[in-house]
């Protein structure tokens, strides 16, 4: 007598839906940036019709199964002493008592083993000291001028790193906006470009190299000059306001904008932070944020593990495939070991395995 052969395990018990179709909406939507409903109309085109109301529901069920290996990147992240920081804005349109508004943050902090996102009803400093602590002892912190930042770094949690990529967009905006002091501005510009251009030199060598030691000076000169620069202007009665205002900023962030020079291991901007944000900005343009505050956590647990992943060569697909079939064995829960399936504890052939596109036979084995 014949038998039907065994159902396969599923990610989500009961459900209808394999754990391919659910990798490849999760990667739709939070890798690439697409809409459910645009992925829906795709998957339409292919003869399979699912709703709008499952998917949202599947992906709510889905979000403990993953949460698991959120946690340990972030202790991985918390662990660290360097970091590049940075929010942008967010819509969650879920009721939030003592909210008046629907406008939520998306915080980054990446440094170089991970890429953690944090969703946050607030953009103040009090989520900072949340994430890291109360009792955070200390570590470096790369970071546009925010007020929330500098609040922080009052208070002994951090040493700020400020970013040299918003002074100089400063005075391109100056350029722009003063046209008879075009020449001044650009003359900054150029000061700063020279500084990235010798700090880049420098940073090519080991630290006890001569040439190291050659380009060290040179930018120690080229900063001394620059704060001449900054004096000098400061008293020059002729100056206008704006442009005044802008060597007060500089004046006054001045610390911050210095750390590089003793830390060659410091960046001199935040861009790699800004980086990281540029495609779940993407996304949130094309989906126009979260429906509720259960799918804003799974849109920062979804960013985070894909951009830490990809930070380590992983394919994002093989992985979350490998990670659903453990989860499925498990009878829809996380795995209690996660150590095959963090980039960090990984083995040389699971690294090499899942740095490959999915291959079935391969995952099984």
């Amino acid at each position: 007598m014949l038998r039907d052969a065994p159902a396969a395990p599923r990610v989500i018990p009961k459900s209808k839906i394999g754990l391919s179709i659910w990798s490849h909406l999760l990667l739709q939507k939070y890798y690439y940036g697409q809409p459910i409903h645009r992925v829906l109309e795709q998957l339409s085109s292919h003869d399979l019709s699912l709703s709008s109301g499952t998917i949202h529901d599947g992906f709510r069920r889905l979000l403990p199964q993953l949460t698991p290996v959120y946690d340990a990147m972030m202790q991985k992240s918390l662990a660290s002493n360097h970091w590049h920081a940075d929010e942008t804005g967010w819509k969650v349109f879920e009721a939030l008592e003592g909210k008046q508004t629907n406008r939520w943050y998306m915080w980054i902090f990446h440094n170089k083993e991970t890429v953690v996102f944090k969703i946050c009803p607030s953009r103040s400093s009090q989520v900072l000291v949340r994430h890291f602590g109360e009792d955070h002892d200390g570590g470096t912190l790369n970071v546009d001028r925010y007020s929330a930042y500098k609040a922080i770094a009052k208070a002994g949690l951090f040493i700020l790193a400020f970013c040299w990529a918003h002074v100089r967009r400063d005075y391109l905006q100056h350029a722009k906006g003063y046209p008879e002091q075009e020449a001044w501005a650009l003359s900054w510009v150029d000061l700063i470009a020279n500084l990235y251009h010798i700090n880049n030199e420098r940073i090519k060598h080991k630290h006890t190299s001569k040439a190291f030691r050659q380009q060290d000076k040179l930018l120690k000169t080229a900063i001394d000059n620059m704060r001449l620069d900054i004096n000098k202007g400061l008293k020059d009665d002729m100056l206008l306001p704006s442009a005044k205002k802008l060597l007060k900023s500089l004046d006054r962030h001045w610390d911050g904008l210095t750390v590089f020079v003793d830390r060659p291991d410091i960046p001199m901007d935040n861009n790699i932070a800004e980086r990281g944000l540029r495609s779940s900005i993407l996304g949130r343009n094309a989906y126009y944020g979260s429906g509720s505050i259960g799918s804003s956590e799974l849109a920062a647990v979804m960013f985070t593990l894909f951009k830490t992943l990809k930070l380590w060569g992983i394919n994002c697909h093989t992985w979350l495939l490998a990670y659903f079939q453990e989860c499925a064995m498990h009878g829809g829960e996380a795995p209690a070991k996660l150590d095959k399936f963090l980039p960090w504890n990984m083995t040389q052939a699971q690294k090499h395995l899942f740095s490959k596109p999915p291959n079935d036979k391969a995952l099984a084995a």
